[in-house]
C-alpha cells in the first residue's frame, strides 16, 4: 500500500520494563545474566544487564523517539503495530536467547493522557523459554499530544514512573532451613558439602555450608533472613528462587538442585519498625521506612526441589504435621499458619516412583 506526506506520521514509543520472573536459568549457576531489547519499527533500545538472576528488576523506561507509522491516526489507535522484546543472557562468547514477547502498545494520538497500567506478558518464542515479563507500552503521536514528563534520570536510567511502577514497602523474609536428605548423587558423586542460595526481590540470602552430610546433616545456622524492597499488590510479588549447590575440591560448585516459590504475599505481616534491626545491624528508620512488612517462618512449610534431591523441614522444628515414615520437602519459612505439606509429600511419592 502506498501512503502519501499526510498518512505518515512520527511516534514515540516508552517501553516500561519493570522486571521478569520464571526465567530460564541458561548458566551452569543456574541462573542467568538477563537483559531486554525493544525492537520497534526501525527502532529498538536495550536495557542494562542483571547479573546472576533469574527474577530480574530492571525498573527502566526505554524511549524509541520519531518512529515513522504509515495510516490514519484513529486507524493505527484501534490496531497499533506491534512489539518486539527478546530477552538474552550474556555470556562472554554469544547472548543465549531465552525468549521474546509480543504485544500492542497504548496509543495516544490527542486528548488527555490517562496512564497505562503494568501487567505480565507471558514469553514464549523458544520450547524452552518460560517465565513472564511484567512491562507496559505507550505510544505517543508527536505535534498531537503534550508528552508527559519522564521520570528523574538516575543511576544511568530512566525508572518506571511513579503512578505507573509498583508501590514498595520494606519487607524481611525470614528463613528456616533445617538439613538435607537423601540428596541423589551429582555426575557420579555423592553431594557431601551442600550450601543454599535464596534469592528474592534482587538480593539473595546464602546460607553457609554443611562441611559433611554423613557426619552433620543439618545446617549450622537454621534461621536467617533478608531486607528488602517488595511490591505491596501480591500480583506484582517476584517469585522466591532456591538452589542448592555442592562445595567440592578445586572450588568447584555445581548446582544439584532447584526450586521456586511463586505465591507468599498472603502471608504478610505488619510489625513495629522498632523491633527490628537491618541486616547490617543498624536500626530502621521508623520515620524513613514506615511499617516494616515481615514474611516470616511457616508451620510445616515444604516445596519440592526437583524429583532427585530433597531439603528436609522436620514437624517439630516448624510445628507442622507430617505422616509417620515420611519427610517434608522444604527450604523457606514464608508465613504464619502456610502450609504446604502436601505438596511436599506428593513431590516426595514422585520422587520414589522414579
Amino acid at each position: 500500500t502506498e501512503y502519501n506526506e499526510k498518512q505518515v506520521h512520527k511516534y514515540q514509543l516508552r517501553a516500561y520494563l519493570y522486571q521478569a520472573r520464571g526465567l530460564l536459568g541458561a548458566d551452569p549457576s543456574g541462573y542467568s545474566d538477563p537483559y531486554a531489547r525493544v525492537v520497534f519499527g526501525n527502532r529498538s533500545a536495550t536495557t542494562h544487564v542483571i547479573e546472576e538472576s533469574c527474577s530480574p528488576v530492571w525498573d527502566i523506561t526505554l524511549v524509541l523517539d520519531a518512529v515513522e507509522v504509515c495510516g490514519l491516526p484513529e486507524d493505527i489507535a484501534s490496531n497499533p503495530p506491534y512489539i518486539n522484546i527478546e530477552l538474552f543472557d550474556e555470556d562472554v562468547l554469544d547472548h543465549d536467547k531465552l525468549g521474546r514477547v509480543v504485544c500492542k502498545p497504548v496509543v495516544f494520538n490527542s486528548g488527555a493522557y490517562k496512564c497505562s497500567k503494568l501487567r505480565w506478558f507471558p514469553i514464549g518464542g523458544t520450547k524452552r523459554s518460560k517465565g513472564d515479563l511484567l512491562a507496559a507500552f505507550e505510544m505517543f503521536r508527536l505535534g498531537g499530544i503534550e508528552l508527559p514528563p519522564l521520570a528523574p534520570y538516575e543511576k544511568m536510567k530512566h525508572p518506571v514512573p511513579a503512578d505507573i511502577r509498583p508501590k514498595l514497602q520494606l519487607t524481611r523474609v525470614e528463613v528456616l532451613t533445617w538439613g538435607v536428605r537423601s540428596m541423589k548423587d551429582y555426575k557420579m558423586m555423592p553431594v557431601e558439602s551442600p550450601s543454599l542460595d535464596i534469592e528474592v526481590g534482587g538480593k539473595t540470602l546464602r546460607i553457609d555450608k554443611i562441611d559433611s552430610v554423613k557426619r552433620h546433616p543439618n545446617f549450622n545456622v537454621p534461621h536467617d533472613y533478608v531486607d528488602v524492597y517488595l511490591p505491596v499488590l501480591e500480583e506484582f510479588l517476584p517469585p522466591i528462587n532456591i538452589r542448592i549447590l555442592d562445595n567440592r575440591a578445586f572450588g568447584y560448585s555445581p548446582l544439584v538442585a532447584v526450586s521456586t516459590i511463586k505465591e507468599y504475599g498472603q502471608y504478610r505481616t505488619e510489625y513495629a519498625l522498632h523491633d527490628y534491626q537491618k541486616s547490617d545491624g543498624k536500626s530502621l528508620d521508623n520515620e524513613s521506612c514506615g511499617i516494616l512488612t515481615e514474611i516470616h517462618p511457616a508451620n510445616g512449610l515444604t516445596s519440592g526441589l526437583d524429583s532427585k534431591s530433597m531439603l528436609e523441614a522436620k514437624s517439630e522444628v516448624f510445628g507442622g504435621s507430617t505422616a509417620p515414615g515420611e519427610s517434608l520437602l522444604g527450604e523457606a519459612g514464608i508465613g504464619k499458619g502456610l502450609d504446604l505439606s502436601s505438596h511436599g509429600l506428593r513431590q516426595v511419592r514422585e520422587t520414589k516412583r522414579e
